[in-house]
């Protein structure tokens, strides 16, 4: 018996205490995003399971700014114990390690990825002002002003942004950038006719474009929407081989403690099974989209060389 005592009490030791009592408190979820867009409200829904499920709230804070970055250092800035975890976007995962020279941190050197939770799309629309029906018109229109329409996005080599430069690319047209903070105020400008066009989160433009107050042409996933099965999506519509389809998933500091990793991807998984969680996807047009730690790295890896190659097409590297 002693023996035995001995031996736990030796196993006990060697778990770090983030390990053994984990968790004991609240769990920050940094989002690096303004509140009201897809990715944030993704976060705000898999919070809400994960913290059912390990027994401890998990608070969403939204740091939004330089595509990610403030988020990501203030994810890197805690400790690798579990605490602090951040929603990884395909901006700041994937795209700005394509085209910003100066990024100040690795995805995959300084984060774990745990899991990724949806997939999402958006509608290119466009300011009612703009006498155009269809895509087709959208571009012949443009051609005809080139360097005089705008476009707007949640910031410089955001998903929209890149998605939108290789659109333009890929349709031989020329447009202003106009960044902003997020996607609602992104649409915000479109509705009030202060920005032309854009690729903004299908959740926010389907009601707007239902209701006559945008035009939506295309959407930018490789299907249909069965809830907008009258729009088009870009292939369709006449960009062969274009989608845009981004995605969130959950990461933390390298050093979090393997079974922390375990534990929150095994929540993701449980919390988008929920049936309240899918129903309130398939009504804003989210897919559930879970990959293990190792399937959201592939995913990443993937995704970097896809945007590389991007980048270099369009001529986009950022200092």
């Amino acid at each position: 018996m002693t023996r035995a005592l001995a031996v736990l009490f030796g196993l006990l030791l060697s778990l770090s205490p983030a390990t053994a009592a984990w968790p004991e408190k609240p769990i920050r979820l940094i989002v690096g995003v303004a509140p009201g867009g897809p990715a944030d409200t993704s976060a705000r829904m898999i919070a809400e399971r994960i913290g059912e499920t390990v027994k401890q709230p998990m608070i969403v804070e939204n740091r939004p700014g330089s595509n990610g970055a403030i988020a990501i250092q203030a994810v890197l800035s805690a400790p690798a114990d579990g605490y602090t975890v951040l929603l990884g976007t395909t901006g700041a995962m994937t795209i700005s390690p394509a085209v910003l020279k100066s990024l100040r941190y690795d995805p995959l050197r300084d984060l774990v990825p745990i899991g990724t939770v949806v997939s999402y799309s958006y509608l290119l629309v466009t300011r009612t002002g703009i006498p155009v029906t269809t895509l087709k018109e959208f571009v012949a229109y443009a051609k005809q002003r080139p360097g005089t329409l705008t476009f707007t996005s949640p910031g410089i080599a955001s998903v929209n942004h890149m998605g939108m430069e290789h659109f333009s690319m890929l349709t031989g047209i020329k447009m202003v950038h106009v960044p902003y903070k997020g996607d609602s105020e992104a649409m915000a400008d479109v509705l009030g006719g202060h920005v032309d066009c854009g690729f903004i989160s299908f959740s926010l433009t389907a009601p707007q474009a239902r209701a006559g107050k945008l035009r939506a042409l295309a959407i930018s996933q490789p299907e249909r929407s069965a809830l907008t099965a009258d729009i088009p999506t870009v292939r369709e519509a006449g960009v062969p081989g274009f989608d845009l389809l981004p995605w969130t998933g959950l990461m933390v500091p390298t050093g979090t403690p393997k079974e922390v990793v375990t534990t929150l991807s095994a929540a993701i998984d449980e919390g988008l099974r929920h049936p309240e969680t899918r129903k309130r996807m398939d009504e804003l047009g989210y897919l559930p989209m879970f990959n293990s730690p190792e399937g959201f790295r592939k995913l990443i890896e993937d995704e970097q060389a896809r945007w590389r190659a991007v980048a270099k097409e369009v001529n986009l590297v950022l200092d």
